[in-house]
């Protein structure tokens, strides 16, 4: 009831505004008509008026019947002499008129034009301007009113959501989480930073909402995220990198198992403790990330750009980092069993103290990648020697001094057990290539048994 009586006196309201400019409207186009009327009347009254000459009086009749009574020849004289006195006057008054009508021709045009430009001119102040004004003003209190109601109506929806999402009642959590979700597609872009933080808060790892609750909170987040940090089109070859830790997103502690995740720029984001099992990262920015104990179970990081990334102690087990880009990366002590790294950018990556056990490494570029304290088994051994890096070392062209110096390298980035198998696998391998029909020489299986290390003479 109080919204409607409030809309229906903005209705009101409205409406005697709406006549008051009317009228004033009016008013001012009275007052312009009558002062171009007015100029109209002075321009007319300067072109017709007739400047005074002097009487043509007649004179010549009385002096005649003087001339005829006089005989005296002096005054017949005199009488000549004014008669050409007055003559010659009234040749002069007729030449000054003939003077002062050429100068009113000539000024008269002039002065009305003048009086309606003045004219036109009283117009357009006393009307165009005043009214130009008027509009200006009254649009600006429509978008304002505009503005108000529709922040009015994304408090009112957003209140609503949080106290559903605060409800004992699982269904009145679910309409809650689905009103939020509603929010972000439909709500200007300056509220949607407004619903992320009420999402991201409900998806702390403190707070237990029960699974449909949470799947449809981990939608909006998503959505949240994709609208908020989309990735940028950026030139061919130019790369920015992140300041450090906690200059990003704060995700720390977030329950986001399969979230959609992707082409989302999360640049030095704190992912710490997190939980983003079976999510899709596809083609996201996670430069410089923290992940400390992040959950990655099954999670999709296709064309992922980790580079500098710090995922230390996290579980990543059956994770896929295809082609992803994690050169610097650190990766110590970090569950991978199972983990893709097919074509990826290892270069300098660290996986110290790792469990890489089943792991695919084929086409990877592991460059100065360390290995060190890492738990390898035979398949991982197998796809260590398909690699970009290590790949000459298995290979039956390869020179014997190229050999050599991968032997002597992989000493380096090995334990010396593992140095030693891989070195052995890969005698082994060539031997077996050498023997091998042409066709056969690529088939190359990542389960092949190694040689037990305790057996291999150096």
């Amino acid at each position: 009831m109080e919204n409607d009586r409030a809309v229906a006196s903005l209705k009101v309201n409205a409406g005697m505004n709406g006549v008051h400019v009317q009228r004033n409207v009016a008013i001012r186009i009275i007052l312009a008509a009558g002062i171009l009327a007015l100029g109209l009347l002075v321009g007319w009254f300067i072109y017709s008026r007739d400047p005074g000459v002097l009487p043509n009086h007649s004179v010549d009749a009385n002096r005649t019947i003087a001339a005829g009574s006089l005989a005296d020849e002096n005054l017949r004289a005199e009488i000549s002499l004014e008669r050409a006195q007055s003559i010659l006057a009234l040749q002069q008054a007729a030449a000054a008129k003939a003077s002062n009508s050429d100068w009113r021709q000539l000024i008269t045009p002039g002065a009305g034009l003048l009086a309606a430009l003045l004219s036109a001119l009283v117009a357009y102040l006393a009307i165009v301007m005043p009214l130009n004004r008027q509009r200006k003003s009254a649009a600006e209190q429509d978008v304002n009113q505009r503005e108000k109601d529709r922040t009015q109506r994304f408090d009112t929806s957003f209140s609503a959501a949080v106290v559903a999402l605060g409800d004992k009642e699982v269904v009145i959590q679910a309409g809650g989480a689905a009103a939020l979700q509603s929010l972000l597609q439909h709500s200007p872009d300056e509220f949607k930073d407004q619903v992320y933080r009420i999402v991201r808060a409900n998806l702390d790892s403190d707070i237990g909402h029960v699974g449909a609750v949470k799947r449809l909170l981990v939608d909006a987040l998503s959505s949240a995220l994709q609208k908020l940090s989309p990735i940028k089109e950026m030139k061919k070859g130019h790369r920015t990198h992140s300041d450090g830790r906690g200059y990003g997103w704060n995700l720390s502690r977030t329950e986001m198992a399969g979230a959609d995740l992707r082409h989302v720029d999360l640049t030095s984001a704190d992912i710490a403790f997190s939980n983003l099992e079976f999510a899709n990262l596809d083609g996201s920015w996670l430069r410089r990330c923290w992940g400390y104990k992040t959950k990655l179970e099954g999670a999709s990081l296709r064309d992922t750009d980790l580079e500098e990334a710090r995922l230390q102690k996290a579980t990543a087990p059956k994770a896929s980092f295809d082609r992803a880009r994690l050169v610097s990366a650190r990766l110590d002590w970090t569950e991978l069993s199972g983990a893709h790294f097919r074509a990826a950018l290892l270069q300098s990556a660290h996986f110290r103290g790792a469990n890489l056990s089943s792991v695919d490494f084929r086409d990877a570029n592991v460059d100065d990648a360390d290995f060190r304290g890492a738990h390898l088994d035979d398949a991982t051994y197998n796809s260590l020697l398909l690699t970009t890096t290590w790949k000459p070392l298995a290979s039956k062209l390869s020179s014997k001094t190229e050999i050599k110096d991968l032997e002597v390298k992989i000493q380096r980035y090995f334990d010396p057990s593992d140095a030693q198998t891989l070195v052995a696998l890969s005698n082994k391998k060539r031997s077996s290539a050498g023997n091998a029909p042409e066709d056969a020489q690529t088939q190359v299986s990542l389960t092949d048994p190694a040689p037990d290390p305790a057996q291999i003479t150096t």
